[in-house]
């Protein structure tokens, strides 16, 4: 793990432990900036959860007017990706 992943982790760590949040925003990614549950992987926070062509290749698949069906069992990344 990387020094800074490392401190992002810990800062996740205080904010959900010492500080009791529920809810912070992203760090990174796609989805800098929204607001995600400390409950679930922290790779969702620092905007690590995906690679970055896979991400890429997703988003090039989304075009006004189309439509998406999240299928999976998770979390709902790519849907949120995808609004």
């Amino acid at each position: 793990m990387t020094f800074k992943k490392r401190i992002l982790y810990t800062i996740i760590q205080i904010q959900r432990y010492i500080f009791k949040r529920k809810f912070i925003l992203i760090f990174s990614g796609p989805l800098k900036g929204y607001k995600w549950s400390t409950d679930y992987n922290y790779e969702y926070l620092t905007g690590d959860y995906e690679a970055e062509e896979t991400l890429h290749i997703f988003c090039s698949w989304l075009k006004p007017g189309k439509v998406l069906y999240d299928l999976g069992a998770n979390v709902g990344y790519y849907a949120f990706i995808a609004n």
